[in-house]
């Protein structure tokens, strides 16, 4: 919070309800009056954590989650110095599946985790291998990095690692700081990404199926996969890699067995 009218430089400490708190939690209040009228004398306190009477100015850069702040003097020396930053804050809905309209999250499932300061800025995966680290932010899952598709300071999208089961430990970790949650798994939380033809052509109201004709399913959630596989890395050309249970498939009342259910090349 800046204030001027006091002719004198004042920087509090962190202040939350009247007494002094944690550095991330608490408010810094600067007085900022020095401007070049006569100068207010500045009396202790014990709540001052710089302070001056001086003819300055102020300067304040921002960097994503972190705010420095500089008095400069009126021959431009530096005459107090300080940074404000926060910590990386999870919402009460903690984390949700990043397929729209699916509930529940599963290993090897597509996530998103929202809250606040969870970024520095907003930065998406543009790589084949999708990094564990984008943005100086970190997803870790009972302690192993999730690959990242999306980041910001509101939102991050992952992947799930497979091999998962029950209750995980997770943690979110920025350049700043970290915030930790707990979550449930499923064993499966399916969800319908698109539906395309082989050649890649997506299956719309403007380009319909046709009786008979072959289509491809893209989802996520699917559940474990057989072998082992780590997630955020593409399948090789040719590679199967096939669901671990069975996948029935219904349309309109119709029972469907795929040809291959698995992961995608």
């Amino acid at each position: 919070v800046l204030n001027g009218h006091e002719h004198s430089y004042q920087r509090s400490v962190p202040i939350r309800q009247g007494e002094q708190a944690h550095e991330h939690v608490g408010t810094v209040y600067i007085t900022t009056g020095g401007g070049g009228a006569s100068l207010y004398d500045v009396y202790p306190n014990p709540l001052l954590a710089g302070s001056g009477k001086f003819h300055h100015y102020m300067r304040l850069d921002v960097d994503g989650v972190r705010i420095r702040t500089t008095a400069v003097g009126r021959d431009g020396a530096e005459l107090d110095r300080a940074e404000v930053v926060r910590l990386p804050a999870i919402s009460p809905a903690g984390m949700a599946n990043a397929v729209a309209g699916v509930n529940g999250v599963c290993p090897g499932g597509l996530v998103s985790v929202f809250g606040k300061h969870l970024g520095a800025r907003a930065s998406s995966a543009a790589a084949e291998v999708l990094p564990v680290e984008l943005a100086g932010t970190r997803l870790l899952v009972n302690g192993e990095a999730a690959p990242l598709l999306f980041v910001s300071p509101a939102q991050v999208n992952a992947q799930l690692p497979f091999g998962l089961s029950g209750r995980v430990q997770l943690r979110l970790e920025t350049e700043i700081g970290a915030a930790e949650f707990e979550a449930s798994l499923a064993e499966a939380a399916p969800g319908i990404l698109a539906v395309v033809r082989p050649d890649g052509s997506l299956v719309t109201e403007d380009a319909p199926a046709r009786a008979g004709e072959q289509l491809v399913v893209l989802a996520a959630g699917l559940g474990p996969v057989e072998g082992a596989v780590r997630a955020g890395q593409p399948l090789a050309a040719g590679q199967k890699v096939a669901l671990y249970s069975a996948l029935m498939v219904d349309l309109s009342g119709e029972s469907l067995t795929p040809s291959y259910a698995g992961l995608a090349p």
